[in-house]
């Protein structure tokens, strides 16, 4: 598979007079890399469903109802059929099954149930695939509450916090190749006139359940495929003529020309904080083209000098600080990015 490291222009926002944000996309590397032979996966809902009535809260108008439950039965599922679906949605493997049914047998939902060698191999034998990911355990702590603001109005809310454990297990290996831990927490907020009415417009605690395991399951696809994520950046300006006829050139996407004045003005400039901010324009132009070791190089010139003049609490020096360490990052995820995209 070629490399592909694009960057995506998605539109200038003028902020202030001395300074313009854009967005950007970048191409980010998974944050696990299989090996090469890794071209099946199979998803396994290990994971034993916690009782209807631990771990939920249901108050309702100030008292809380002890004979409230909620099932939590398909959550997990959700959550791995979700998982499935969006990996093979990607071309990074050749196909992603779904174990059908729940593995464990034993009863206990607290503890996370790893499996064992000799099972995998009998998984990734029977099924075709190269890798297990299992599902090993999923706790809910889900909060109700029903409660009058005055005036005859009534606000409902429902609060979901999901952990879990997610293993990936290869077969002929005896330890766990990969650990992912799994949090989040969800929150669902409507208003009503009555009891009945907020009961029709605040979703079941079930269905929130569901739809938390879903979102957990969706939001897991970066650990095993790349992504693109949406950033901010940023070019410095100036009132001075080439400084304008820099940004006209980076705004229309002819970044060697905006760079090359931008280092025109850098070297003639004694200034150091425009010195700082011709350097950090550089970076963003270098970024753009991929070039993000030149972008690093130019991204800590910027620092430095802005952090030797204004201070290193100033805040365009923080804003640079924190640019030159993304920056630092992406080098390294370039790499990572480049072994998970090879042929």
């Amino acid at each position: 598979m070629k490399k592909w490291i694009c960057l995506f222009l998605l539109g200038l926002l003028t902020s202030c007079a001395s300074t313009s944000y854009f967005s950007i996309d970048t191409f980010n590397p998974a944050t696990l890399t299989f090996p090469s032979t890794v071209k099946k996966l199979l998803i396994v809902n290990n994971a034993n469903p916690q009782p209807s009535t631990s771990g939920y809260e249901y108050k309702l108008l100030g008292m809380v109802q002890d004979t409230a439950k909620a099932s939590a039965d398909s959550a997990a599922f959700d959550l791995c059929r979700t998982l499935g679906e969006t990996i093979v949605a990607s071309p990074y493997y050749e196909d992603v099954l779904l174990y059908d049914g729940i593995y464990r047998q034993d009863k206990s939902y607290l503890s996370d149930e790893r499996l064992p060698p000799e099972r995998v191999e009998e998984l990734c034998e029977a099924n075709g695939v190269d890798a297990v990911v299992s599902l090993d355990r999923l706790l809910f702590k889900t909060k109700r509450t029903i409660r009058a603001v005055g005036s005859g109005y009534l606000e409902g809310a429902v609060d979901v916090d999901l952990a879990g454990i997610l293993r990936i297990y290869l077969p002929g290996q005896e330890k766990i190749w990969g650990t992912i831990l799994l949090g989040d927490s969800l929150r669902w907020e409507e208003a009503a006139l009555s009891k009945e009415e907020m009961e029709i417009v605040l979703p079941p605690t079930e269905e929130c359940l569901r739809a938390a395991g879903r979102y957990e399951g969706e939001k897991s696809y970066v650990h095993f495929v790349p992504f693109w994520e949406s950033e901010t950046r940023w070019y410095y300006k100036e009132a001075n003529s080439r400084w304008k006829e820099a940004y006209a050139y980076a705004k229309d996407g002819k970044l060697d020309k905006a760079a090359g004045i931008w280092a025109d003005l850098f070297e003639k400039t004694s200034d150091a904080v425009r010195k700082a901010k011709a350097a950090a324009n550089i970076a963003v132009c270098r970024e753009l083209q991929g070039n993000l070791e030149e972008a690093l190089k130019w991204a800590e010139e910027a620092t430095g000098l802005l952090g030797s003049e204004a201070g290193e609490e100033n805040q365009y020096a923080l804003y640079q600080k924190a640019y030159a360490e993304r920056m630092r990052i992406r080098v390294e995820a370039d790499k990572k990015l480049n072994l998970q995209l090879r042929d």
